[in-house]
Protein backbone atom coordinates (compact mmCIF):
# COMPACT_ATOMS: atom_id res chain seq x y z
CA UNK A 1 0.00 0.00 0.00
CA UNK A 2 3.02 2.42 1.03
CA UNK A 3 4.67 1.44 -2.83
CA UNK A 4 1.33 2.30 -4.42
CA UNK A 5 0.90 5.66 -2.32
CA UNK A 6 4.38 6.91 -3.63
CA UNK A 7 3.56 5.87 -6.80
CA UNK A 8 0.49 7.88 -7.17
CA UNK A 9 1.75 11.04 -5.32
CA UNK A 10 2.95 12.52 -8.83
CA UNK A 11 -0.33 11.55 -10.66
CA UNK A 12 -2.37 13.33 -7.93
CA UNK A 13 -0.01 16.38 -8.38
CA UNK A 14 0.05 16.30 -12.11
CA UNK A 15 -3.80 15.41 -12.94
CA UNK A 16 -5.74 17.33 -9.63
CA UNK A 17 -2.99 19.59 -7.90
CA UNK A 18 -2.56 18.03 -4.63
CA UNK A 19 -0.14 17.70 -2.66
CA UNK A 20 -0.06 14.14 -0.95
CA UNK A 21 2.43 13.22 1.84
CA UNK A 22 2.65 10.55 4.22
CA UNK A 23 4.88 8.97 6.66
CA UNK A 24 4.65 5.59 7.97
CA UNK A 25 5.78 5.51 11.43
CA UNK A 26 2.86 6.66 13.18
CA UNK A 27 1.39 6.33 9.98
CA UNK A 28 -0.05 9.54 8.76
CA UNK A 29 -1.10 11.00 5.32
CA UNK A 30 -1.42 14.46 4.79
CA UNK A 31 -3.85 15.86 1.52
CA UNK A 32 -3.81 19.10 0.26
CA UNK A 33 -6.00 20.22 -3.29
CA UNK A 34 -6.10 23.37 -4.89
CA UNK A 35 -9.63 24.65 -3.62
CA UNK A 36 -7.93 23.90 -0.33
CA UNK A 37 -4.99 26.27 -0.98
CA UNK A 38 -7.05 28.86 -2.10
CA UNK A 39 -9.51 28.96 0.90
CA UNK A 40 -6.06 29.69 3.09
CA UNK A 41 -5.21 32.65 1.40
CA UNK A 42 -8.85 34.08 1.92
CA UNK A 43 -9.21 36.98 4.72
CA UNK A 44 -11.95 34.58 6.42
CA UNK A 45 -9.71 31.85 7.26
CA UNK A 46 -8.30 33.70 10.21
CA UNK A 47 -10.50 33.62 11.77
CA UNK A 48 -12.31 30.06 13.19
CA UNK A 49 -11.48 26.35 12.09
CA UNK A 50 -13.85 23.68 12.60
CA UNK A 51 -12.10 20.56 13.59
CA UNK A 52 -13.74 16.79 13.52
CA UNK A 53 -12.91 12.91 12.75
CA UNK A 54 -14.66 10.58 11.91
CA UNK A 55 -13.71 6.18 11.34
CA UNK A 56 -15.51 3.14 9.48
CA UNK A 57 -14.22 5.21 6.07
CA UNK A 58 -12.10 1.86 4.51
CA UNK A 59 -11.55 -1.25 5.63
CA UNK A 60 -9.08 -0.34 7.80
CA UNK A 61 -10.50 1.99 9.76
CA UNK A 62 -8.51 4.61 9.09
CA UNK A 63 -9.14 7.99 10.64
CA UNK A 64 -10.45 10.95 8.43
CA UNK A 65 -9.62 14.43 10.20
CA UNK A 66 -11.20 17.03 8.37
CA UNK A 67 -10.37 20.93 8.75
CA UNK A 68 -12.25 23.86 7.82
CA UNK A 69 -13.55 27.53 7.72
CA UNK A 70 -16.51 29.19 6.97
CA UNK A 71 -17.25 31.18 4.08
CA UNK A 72 -20.47 33.08 2.93
CA UNK A 73 -21.23 29.73 0.84
CA UNK A 74 -20.70 27.61 3.60
CA UNK A 75 -17.51 25.39 4.87
CA UNK A 76 -14.78 24.52 2.75
CA UNK A 77 -11.93 22.53 3.55
CA UNK A 78 -8.38 23.55 4.65
CA UNK A 79 -6.79 20.33 4.88
CA UNK A 80 -7.66 16.55 5.15
CA UNK A 81 -5.74 13.89 7.35
CA UNK A 82 -5.58 10.16 7.99
CA UNK A 83 -3.97 8.51 10.74
CA UNK A 84 -3.94 5.25 11.87
CA UNK A 85 -5.39 6.08 15.04
CA UNK A 86 -6.96 8.51 17.47
CA UNK A 87 -4.16 8.81 19.87
CA UNK A 88 -2.51 12.05 20.91
CA UNK A 89 0.63 10.65 18.96
CA UNK A 90 -1.57 10.03 15.80
CA UNK A 91 -3.00 12.87 15.57
CA UNK A 92 0.71 15.95 16.30
CA UNK A 93 2.15 13.03 13.43
CA UNK A 94 -0.73 13.90 11.02
CA UNK A 95 -1.30 17.70 11.83
CA UNK A 96 2.78 18.18 11.66
CA UNK A 97 2.41 16.47 8.39
CA UNK A 98 -0.27 18.82 7.38
CA UNK A 99 1.49 21.86 8.49
CA UNK A 100 4.33 20.88 6.19
CA UNK A 101 2.62 21.11 3.36
CA UNK A 102 0.36 24.60 3.66
CA UNK A 103 1.10 27.58 1.87
CA UNK A 104 2.98 30.26 3.44
CA UNK A 105 -0.32 32.38 3.12
CA UNK A 106 -2.13 29.89 5.36
CA UNK A 107 -4.99 31.15 7.70
CA UNK A 108 -5.46 34.10 5.99
CA UNK A 109 -1.75 34.90 5.54
CA UNK A 110 -1.18 34.61 9.44
CA UNK A 111 -0.17 31.05 10.06
CA UNK A 112 -3.03 30.20 12.46
CA UNK A 113 -6.47 30.89 12.97
CA UNK A 114 -7.83 32.39 16.07
CA UNK A 115 -10.25 29.73 17.42
CA UNK A 116 -10.07 25.54 16.87
CA UNK A 117 -14.02 25.02 17.44
CA UNK A 118 -13.39 21.41 18.60
CA UNK A 119 -15.36 18.22 20.38
CA UNK A 120 -13.85 17.35 23.82
CA UNK A 121 -11.76 15.10 22.77
CA UNK A 122 -7.80 15.48 24.82
CA UNK A 123 -5.54 14.01 22.06
CA UNK A 124 -7.06 16.19 18.94
CA UNK A 125 -7.19 19.13 20.90
CA UNK A 126 -3.22 18.36 22.36
CA UNK A 127 -2.23 18.15 19.14
CA UNK A 128 -3.75 21.03 18.06
CA UNK A 129 -1.93 23.53 20.82
CA UNK A 130 1.17 21.34 20.06
CA UNK A 131 1.41 22.34 16.97
CA UNK A 132 -0.24 25.77 16.75
CA UNK A 133 0.15 26.92 20.11
CA UNK A 134 -1.10 30.73 19.29
CA UNK A 135 -4.73 29.47 18.76
CA UNK A 136 -7.31 29.47 20.62
CA UNK A 137 -9.35 26.34 21.67
CA UNK A 138 -12.97 26.35 22.00
CA UNK A 139 -15.62 23.15 22.84
CA UNK A 140 -18.97 22.83 20.42
CA UNK A 141 -22.02 24.49 22.59
CA UNK A 142 -23.80 21.31 21.47
CA UNK A 143 -21.38 18.56 22.22
CA UNK A 144 -20.95 19.88 25.80
CA UNK A 145 -24.59 19.89 27.02
CA UNK A 146 -24.89 16.53 25.01
CA UNK A 147 -22.27 15.50 27.17
CA UNK A 148 -24.13 16.77 30.55
CA UNK A 149 -27.15 15.18 29.38
CA UNK A 150 -25.64 11.55 28.91
CA UNK A 151 -24.15 11.88 32.47
CA UNK A 152 -27.47 12.72 33.92
CA UNK A 153 -29.43 9.79 31.98
CA UNK A 154 -26.63 6.82 32.89
CA UNK A 155 -27.87 4.63 35.35
CA UNK A 156 -24.97 3.98 37.10
CA UNK A 157 -25.47 7.55 38.59
CA UNK A 158 -29.11 7.27 40.08
CA UNK A 159 -30.39 10.87 38.68
CA UNK A 160 -34.34 10.64 39.39
CA UNK A 161 -36.19 10.94 36.15
CA UNK A 162 -37.49 13.79 37.48
CA UNK A 163 -34.71 16.00 38.57
CA UNK A 164 -32.92 15.12 35.28
CA UNK A 165 -34.91 18.02 33.21
CA UNK A 166 -34.09 20.58 36.23
CA UNK A 167 -30.33 20.13 36.26
CA UNK A 168 -29.50 20.38 32.73
CA UNK A 169 -31.79 23.85 32.37
CA UNK A 170 -29.62 24.94 35.48
CA UNK A 171 -26.56 23.82 33.33
CA UNK A 172 -28.05 25.33 30.36
CA UNK A 173 -28.73 28.88 31.83
CA UNK A 174 -24.76 28.88 32.70
CA UNK A 175 -23.77 27.93 29.07
CA UNK A 176 -25.91 30.37 27.52
CA UNK A 177 -24.73 33.47 29.87
CA UNK A 178 -23.45 36.51 27.90
CA UNK A 179 -21.28 38.02 30.92
CA UNK A 180 -19.30 36.23 33.12
CA UNK A 181 -20.57 37.80 36.58
CA UNK A 182 -24.18 36.14 35.20
CA UNK A 183 -22.09 33.29 34.41
CA UNK A 184 -20.81 33.15 37.90
CA UNK A 185 -24.44 33.86 39.50
CA UNK A 186 -25.77 30.86 37.77
CA UNK A 187 -23.44 28.47 38.71
CA UNK A 188 -24.06 29.58 42.25
CA UNK A 189 -27.76 28.57 41.59
CA UNK A 190 -27.02 26.01 40.14
CA UNK A 191 -24.61 24.04 42.21
CA UNK A 192 -26.82 25.10 45.12
CA UNK A 193 -29.94 24.53 44.22
CA UNK A 194 -32.06 22.23 46.04
CA UNK A 195 -32.12 19.45 43.81
CA UNK A 196 -28.51 19.34 43.30
CA UNK A 197 -27.84 19.12 46.67
CA UNK A 198 -29.51 15.78 46.65
CA UNK A 199 -26.61 14.69 44.42
CA UNK A 200 -23.06 15.22 45.48
CA UNK A 201 -21.27 13.76 42.99
CA UNK A 202 -23.27 15.42 40.39
CA UNK A 203 -22.32 18.57 42.47
CA UNK A 204 -18.51 17.17 41.99
CA UNK A 205 -19.10 16.37 38.02
CA UNK A 206 -20.90 20.60 37.39
CA UNK A 207 -17.53 21.67 39.33
CA UNK A 208 -15.29 20.07 37.47
CA UNK A 209 -17.05 21.62 34.01
CA UNK A 210 -16.84 25.10 36.03
CA UNK A 211 -12.83 24.78 36.06
CA UNK A 212 -13.34 24.61 32.16
CA UNK A 213 -15.59 27.40 31.80
CA UNK A 214 -13.58 29.43 29.58
CA UNK A 215 -13.81 26.67 26.56
CA UNK A 216 -17.71 26.17 26.36
CA UNK A 217 -19.26 29.08 28.31
CA UNK A 218 -20.43 31.86 25.96
CA UNK A 219 -19.70 34.92 28.13
CA UNK A 220 -16.00 33.76 27.59
CA UNK A 221 -16.33 33.79 23.34
CA UNK A 222 -14.98 37.23 21.36
CA UNK A 223 -16.21 38.43 18.28
CA UNK A 224 -13.96 36.18 16.25
CA UNK A 225 -16.31 33.35 16.53
CA UNK A 226 -18.93 35.06 14.10
CA UNK A 227 -21.28 33.34 15.73
CA UNK A 228 -20.15 29.69 15.44
CA UNK A 229 -20.67 28.45 18.88
CA UNK A 230 -21.14 24.76 17.20
CA UNK A 231 -19.47 22.44 15.34
CA UNK A 232 -21.80 21.23 12.92
CA UNK A 233 -20.06 22.35 9.73
CA UNK A 234 -17.68 19.41 10.27
CA UNK A 235 -20.17 17.17 11.35
CA UNK A 236 -22.26 17.88 8.36
CA UNK A 237 -19.35 17.66 6.10
CA UNK A 238 -18.07 14.07 7.44
CA UNK A 239 -21.87 12.85 6.60
CA UNK A 240 -21.94 14.51 3.15
CA UNK A 241 -18.19 12.85 2.66
CA UNK A 242 -20.07 9.20 3.90
CA UNK A 243 -23.28 10.17 1.92
CA UNK A 244 -22.14 11.78 -1.11
CA UNK A 245 -18.10 10.98 -1.58
CA UNK A 246 -18.93 7.48 -0.64
CA UNK A 247 -22.08 6.77 -1.50
CA UNK A 248 -22.13 4.76 2.08
CA UNK A 249 -19.44 2.07 0.87
CA UNK A 250 -16.17 1.50 2.64
CA UNK A 251 -13.07 2.47 0.58
CA UNK A 252 -11.03 -0.31 0.04
CA UNK A 253 -7.90 0.99 1.55
CA UNK A 254 -6.08 4.67 1.91
CA UNK A 255 -5.25 4.52 -1.52
CA UNK A 256 -8.63 4.88 -2.64
CA UNK A 257 -9.45 7.10 -0.26
CA UNK A 258 -7.15 9.39 -1.08
CA UNK A 259 -8.39 9.78 -4.71
CA UNK A 260 -11.94 10.03 -3.22
CA UNK A 261 -10.57 13.01 -1.28
CA UNK A 262 -8.57 14.42 -3.98
CA UNK A 263 -10.85 14.17 -7.40
CA UNK A 264 -14.63 14.16 -6.17
CA UNK A 265 -14.58 15.78 -2.53
CA UNK A 266 -12.88 18.73 -4.89
CA UNK A 267 -15.47 18.52 -7.37
CA UNK A 268 -18.32 18.41 -5.38
CA UNK A 269 -17.23 21.59 -3.70
CA UNK A 270 -16.16 23.41 -6.42
CA UNK A 271 -19.40 22.92 -8.17
CA UNK A 272 -21.31 24.22 -4.67
CA UNK A 273 -19.35 27.18 -4.68
CA UNK A 274 -19.87 27.71 -8.36
CA UNK A 275 -23.34 27.58 -7.37
CA UNK A 276 -22.98 30.55 -5.06
CA UNK A 277 -21.37 32.54 -6.97
CA UNK A 278 -23.89 32.26 -9.94
CA UNK A 279 -26.81 33.23 -7.64
CA UNK A 280 -28.68 29.88 -7.72
CA UNK A 281 -28.68 29.86 -3.66
CA UNK A 282 -30.36 32.56 -1.94
CA UNK A 283 -29.82 31.97 1.53
CA UNK A 284 -27.89 35.79 1.86
CA UNK A 285 -30.23 37.87 0.43
CA UNK A 286 -33.32 36.16 2.38
CA UNK A 287 -30.88 36.75 5.57
CA UNK A 288 -30.50 40.14 5.05
CA UNK A 289 -34.38 40.76 3.90
CA UNK A 290 -35.60 39.20 6.79
CA UNK A 291 -33.22 41.43 9.26
CA UNK A 292 -34.07 44.45 7.49
CA UNK A 293 -38.03 43.59 8.42
CA UNK A 294 -36.98 43.61 11.77
CA UNK A 295 -34.86 46.95 11.59
CA UNK A 296 -37.90 49.19 9.84
CA UNK A 297 -38.19 50.47 13.28
CA UNK A 298 -34.66 52.59 12.13
CA UNK A 299 -35.69 54.84 9.80
CA UNK A 300 -33.09 58.11 9.60
CA UNK A 301 -29.80 59.05 11.47
CA UNK A 302 -31.30 61.26 13.70
CA UNK A 303 -32.70 57.84 15.88
CA UNK A 304 -28.74 56.52 16.06
CA UNK A 305 -25.81 58.09 17.44
CA UNK A 306 -22.28 58.36 15.51
CA UNK A 307 -19.27 58.25 18.15
CA UNK A 308 -16.67 58.19 15.38
CA UNK A 309 -14.12 55.42 14.70
CA UNK A 310 -16.90 53.38 12.98
CA UNK A 311 -18.61 53.00 16.11
CA UNK A 312 -22.16 53.30 16.45
CA UNK A 313 -25.39 53.48 19.19
CA UNK A 314 -28.23 52.31 17.99
CA UNK A 315 -31.80 51.45 19.94
CA UNK A 316 -33.66 48.82 20.67
CA UNK A 317 -37.39 48.12 19.04
CA UNK A 318 -38.70 49.68 22.51
CA UNK A 319 -36.14 52.63 23.26
CA UNK A 320 -35.05 51.05 26.32
CA UNK A 321 -31.00 49.97 25.72
CA UNK A 322 -28.77 51.41 23.79
CA UNK A 323 -26.20 48.92 21.81
CA UNK A 324 -22.54 49.89 20.74
CA UNK A 325 -22.44 48.63 16.67
CA UNK A 326 -18.40 48.24 15.89
CA UNK A 327 -17.98 48.18 11.88
CA UNK A 328 -14.51 47.57 11.87
CA UNK A 329 -14.43 44.31 13.90
CA UNK A 330 -18.22 43.63 12.91
CA UNK A 331 -19.64 43.04 15.85
CA UNK A 332 -22.72 44.38 18.42
CA UNK A 333 -23.03 44.28 22.09
CA UNK A 334 -26.63 42.75 21.61
CA UNK A 335 -26.83 39.02 22.56
CA UNK A 336 -26.84 38.15 18.87
CA UNK A 337 -24.37 40.26 17.05
CA UNK A 338 -21.59 40.37 20.72
CA UNK A 339 -19.94 36.98 19.16
CA UNK A 340 -19.44 38.43 15.54
CA UNK A 341 -22.84 37.46 13.84
CA UNK A 342 -24.27 39.92 11.57
CA UNK A 343 -27.59 41.25 13.13
CA UNK A 344 -30.24 43.97 12.83
CA UNK A 345 -28.50 46.83 14.06
CA UNK A 346 -25.49 45.95 12.20
CA UNK A 347 -27.75 46.17 9.30
CA UNK A 348 -29.68 49.56 10.62
CA UNK A 349 -26.30 51.26 10.57
CA UNK A 350 -24.92 50.01 6.70
CA UNK A 351 -28.40 50.81 5.44
CA UNK A 352 -28.41 54.38 7.09
CA UNK A 353 -24.81 54.96 7.49
CA UNK A 354 -23.38 53.45 4.54
CA UNK A 355 -20.59 51.25 6.82
CA UNK A 356 -19.16 48.35 5.65
CA UNK A 357 -19.02 45.44 7.73
CA UNK A 358 -16.71 42.23 7.43
CA UNK A 359 -19.37 39.91 8.29
CA UNK A 360 -22.15 41.06 5.79
CA UNK A 361 -24.08 38.86 4.23
CA UNK A 362 -22.85 38.27 0.51
CA UNK A 363 -24.90 39.12 -1.67
CA UNK A 364 -22.82 41.42 -3.98
CA UNK A 365 -21.11 40.52 -7.09
CA UNK A 366 -17.91 41.50 -5.44
CA UNK A 367 -18.53 38.89 -2.69
CA UNK A 368 -19.74 35.85 -4.98
CA UNK A 369 -17.04 36.88 -7.12
CA UNK A 370 -14.29 36.35 -4.04
CA UNK A 371 -16.50 32.79 -3.47
CA UNK A 372 -16.04 31.85 -7.62
CA UNK A 373 -11.82 32.51 -6.85
CA UNK A 374 -11.99 29.64 -4.43
CA UNK A 375 -14.35 27.76 -6.87
CA UNK A 376 -12.53 28.19 -10.14
CA UNK A 377 -8.96 29.92 -9.10
CA UNK A 378 -7.12 31.09 -12.61
CA UNK A 379 -10.50 30.15 -14.13
CA UNK A 380 -12.70 32.61 -12.51
CA UNK A 381 -14.68 35.24 -14.54
CA UNK A 382 -14.14 38.92 -13.53
CA UNK A 383 -16.03 40.83 -11.51
CA UNK A 384 -18.28 42.23 -14.35
CA UNK A 385 -19.47 38.54 -15.08
CA UNK A 386 -21.17 38.50 -11.53
CA UNK A 387 -23.14 42.13 -11.32
CA UNK A 388 -26.55 42.30 -11.54
CA UNK A 389 -28.51 42.68 -14.38
CA UNK A 390 -30.33 45.39 -12.72
CA UNK A 391 -27.35 47.52 -11.97
CA UNK A 392 -27.04 49.64 -14.83
CA UNK A 393 -29.85 52.07 -15.96
CA UNK A 394 -31.77 51.59 -12.51
CA UNK A 395 -32.19 54.85 -10.27
CA UNK A 396 -32.11 52.74 -6.86
CA UNK A 397 -29.45 50.72 -7.62
CA UNK A 398 -25.79 53.22 -7.18
CA UNK A 399 -23.34 52.59 -9.79
CA UNK A 400 -20.46 50.86 -10.11
CA UNK A 401 -18.00 52.63 -8.52
CA UNK A 402 -20.35 53.12 -5.59
CA UNK A 403 -18.88 50.47 -2.44
CA UNK A 404 -20.11 47.26 -2.28
CA UNK A 405 -21.99 47.36 1.10
CA UNK A 406 -24.26 50.15 -0.37
CA UNK A 407 -25.41 48.09 -3.31
CA UNK A 408 -26.10 45.18 -1.01
CA UNK A 409 -28.44 46.66 0.70
CA UNK A 410 -29.98 48.34 -1.91
CA UNK A 411 -29.92 45.58 -4.55
CA UNK A 412 -32.02 43.57 -1.15
CA UNK A 413 -34.37 46.34 -0.69
CA UNK A 414 -35.68 46.38 -3.86
CA UNK A 415 -36.05 42.60 -4.07
CA UNK A 416 -38.17 42.66 -0.81
CA UNK A 417 -40.52 45.55 -2.53
CA UNK A 418 -41.68 44.14 -5.47
CA UNK A 419 -45.25 43.56 -4.01
CA UNK A 420 -45.75 47.11 -4.57
CA UNK A 421 -47.47 48.86 -7.36
CA UNK A 422 -44.92 50.27 -9.37
CA UNK A 423 -40.97 51.29 -8.38
CA UNK A 424 -40.37 55.10 -8.16
CA UNK A 425 -37.29 54.27 -10.51
CA UNK A 426 -39.51 53.42 -13.17
CA UNK A 427 -38.78 55.54 -16.24
CA UNK A 428 -41.20 57.07 -18.10
CA UNK A 429 -40.56 55.10 -21.39
CA UNK A 430 -40.93 51.99 -20.21
CA UNK A 431 -44.53 53.38 -18.11
CA UNK A 432 -45.80 54.51 -21.43
CA UNK A 433 -44.78 51.49 -23.43
CA UNK A 434 -46.72 49.06 -20.22
CA UNK A 435 -49.88 51.50 -21.14
CA UNK A 436 -49.90 50.99 -24.64
CA UNK A 437 -49.36 47.11 -24.47
CA UNK A 438 -51.62 47.16 -21.80
CA UNK A 439 -54.31 49.25 -24.25
CA UNK A 440 -53.99 46.64 -26.55
CA UNK A 441 -54.15 43.67 -24.57
CA UNK A 442 -57.58 44.81 -23.52
CA UNK A 443 -58.80 45.56 -27.41
CA UNK A 444 -57.54 41.63 -28.30
CA UNK A 445 -59.15 40.24 -25.31
CA UNK A 446 -62.48 41.98 -25.88
CA UNK A 447 -62.57 40.98 -29.43
CA UNK A 448 -61.92 37.23 -28.71
CA UNK A 449 -64.30 37.07 -26.26
CA UNK A 450 -67.16 38.30 -28.45
CA UNK A 451 -66.15 35.82 -31.09
CA UNK A 452 -66.11 33.08 -28.97
CA UNK A 453 -68.81 33.95 -26.40
CA UNK A 454 -70.59 30.82 -26.74
CA UNK A 455 -67.66 28.65 -26.58
CA UNK A 456 -67.96 26.52 -23.19
CA UNK A 457 -64.41 25.33 -23.30
CA UNK A 458 -63.55 29.37 -23.40
CA UNK A 459 -65.63 30.20 -20.59
CA UNK A 460 -63.77 27.14 -18.08
CA UNK A 461 -60.41 28.36 -19.28
CA UNK A 462 -61.55 32.11 -18.69
CA UNK A 463 -62.47 31.47 -15.41
CA UNK A 464 -58.95 29.36 -14.38
CA UNK A 465 -57.73 32.08 -15.54
CA UNK A 466 -59.22 35.08 -13.47
CA UNK A 467 -58.85 32.67 -10.13
CA UNK A 468 -54.79 32.75 -10.95
CA UNK A 469 -54.79 36.42 -11.80
CA UNK A 470 -56.21 37.06 -8.70
CA UNK A 471 -53.50 34.88 -6.41
CA UNK A 472 -50.78 36.72 -8.10
CA UNK A 473 -49.17 38.35 -5.34
CA UNK A 474 -45.06 39.16 -6.88
CA UNK A 475 -43.85 40.40 -10.18
CA UNK A 476 -42.30 36.42 -11.00
CA UNK A 477 -45.55 35.05 -10.63
CA UNK A 478 -46.97 38.13 -12.83
CA UNK A 479 -44.32 37.15 -15.42
CA UNK A 480 -45.16 33.54 -15.71
CA UNK A 481 -48.82 34.44 -16.03
CA UNK A 482 -48.30 36.54 -18.97
CA UNK A 483 -45.82 33.88 -20.39
CA UNK A 484 -47.87 31.67 -20.46
CA UNK A 485 -50.92 33.40 -21.70
CA UNK A 486 -53.09 31.99 -18.41
CA UNK A 487 -55.56 30.18 -20.15
CA UNK A 488 -53.34 26.91 -20.21
CA UNK A 489 -54.21 24.26 -17.52
CA UNK A 490 -51.08 25.29 -14.64
CA UNK A 491 -50.41 24.50 -11.58
CA UNK A 492 -47.73 25.24 -9.07
CA UNK A 493 -44.80 22.88 -8.74
CA UNK A 494 -46.15 20.69 -11.84
CA UNK A 495 -44.77 17.11 -12.04
CA UNK A 496 -42.65 15.84 -15.04
CA UNK A 497 -45.64 13.37 -16.73
CA UNK A 498 -44.95 9.87 -16.92
CA UNK A 499 -45.64 7.09 -19.55
CA UNK A 500 -48.51 4.81 -19.01
CA UNK A 501 -46.84 1.88 -20.12
CA UNK A 502 -44.26 2.86 -16.95
CA UNK A 503 -46.77 3.49 -14.91
CA UNK A 504 -48.70 0.44 -15.23
CA UNK A 505 -45.30 -1.37 -14.58
CA UNK A 506 -45.04 0.00 -11.18
CA UNK A 507 -45.54 -2.70 -8.08
CA UNK A 508 -48.33 -2.21 -6.03
CA UNK A 509 -48.04 0.11 -3.21
CA UNK A 510 -45.49 2.60 -5.23
CA UNK A 511 -47.47 5.83 -6.41
CA UNK A 512 -49.47 5.39 -9.47
CA UNK A 513 -49.16 9.14 -10.90
CA UNK A 514 -46.17 10.77 -11.79
CA UNK A 515 -44.79 11.71 -8.12
CA UNK A 516 -41.31 10.82 -7.58
CA UNK A 517 -40.34 7.29 -5.72
CA UNK A 518 -40.76 7.13 -2.20
CA UNK A 519 -37.60 6.51 -0.37
CA UNK A 520 -36.77 5.79 2.94
CA UNK A 521 -38.79 3.87 5.28
CA UNK A 522 -42.71 3.97 4.13
CA UNK A 523 -45.38 5.87 6.56
CA UNK A 524 -47.33 4.20 9.06
CA UNK A 525 -50.53 3.66 7.07
CA UNK A 526 -49.12 3.04 3.48
CA UNK A 527 -48.41 -0.96 3.94
CA UNK A 528 -49.43 -2.99 1.29
CA UNK A 529 -51.10 -5.95 2.27
CA UNK A 530 -48.83 -9.11 0.84
CA UNK A 531 -50.38 -12.01 -0.71
CA UNK A 532 -50.14 -14.82 0.82
CA UNK A 533 -47.92 -17.56 -0.22
CA UNK A 534 -49.08 -20.27 -1.56
CA UNK A 535 -48.12 -23.74 0.79
CA UNK A 536 -46.40 -26.69 -1.28
CA UNK A 537 -47.93 -29.36 1.17
CA UNK A 538 -48.30 -32.15 -0.85
CA UNK A 539 -51.72 -33.78 1.10
CA UNK A 540 -53.20 -30.45 1.21
CA UNK A 541 -52.84 -29.83 -2.94
CA UNK A 542 -54.23 -33.34 -3.01
CA UNK A 543 -57.27 -32.17 -0.78
CA UNK A 544 -57.92 -29.45 -2.59
CA UNK A 545 -57.89 -30.88 -6.09
CA UNK A 546 -59.55 -34.25 -5.62
CA UNK A 547 -63.21 -34.26 -4.28
CA UNK A 548 -64.32 -36.08 -1.30
CA UNK A 549 -60.40 -36.61 -0.82
CA UNK A 550 -60.71 -36.68 2.73
CA UNK A 551 -63.63 -39.73 2.57
CA UNK A 552 -61.47 -41.84 0.93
Amino acid sequence: MLDKIQEKIPLWLSECGAIVTYQQDPFAVAILTPLMTRAHSADFAKDVCFVDSTASCDADNHILTFMLTVTAAGAVPLGVMITDSTSAASYISGFTLLKSVLPEQSFGCRGYPSVFLTDDSDAERTALQTCWPDADLKLCLFHVPQAVWRWLWDEKHKIDKDDRKELMSEFRRIVYCVSDCDAAIAYDEAVNSETACEYPHYQQYLQHWWERRQLWCLAYRTQQHRGHHTNNFAEITVRLYKDIILCRAKAYNVVSLVDFTVRVLENYYRNRLRDFSNGRISAQRLLLEKLHTRASYLTSCDQMMDYGDNKYGVPNSDGTELYIVDSTLGCCSCKQGMTGKFCKHQLAVMRLFRAAFPNAPAVTAEARHAVALIALGADCPPVDFYQSFQSEGSASVHSLSSPPIERAYDITTNVSEQTGTVQEAETDNHSTEMRSLLNEFKQLMTLNCERFDNDKTCQMALRKAVVRLKSISTASAFASFLHGGGFRRYRAGATIHVQPTAVSRRRPGVTRGSKRLACGRPPLGSSHQKAKRRRHCLVENIAASVPNAKSH
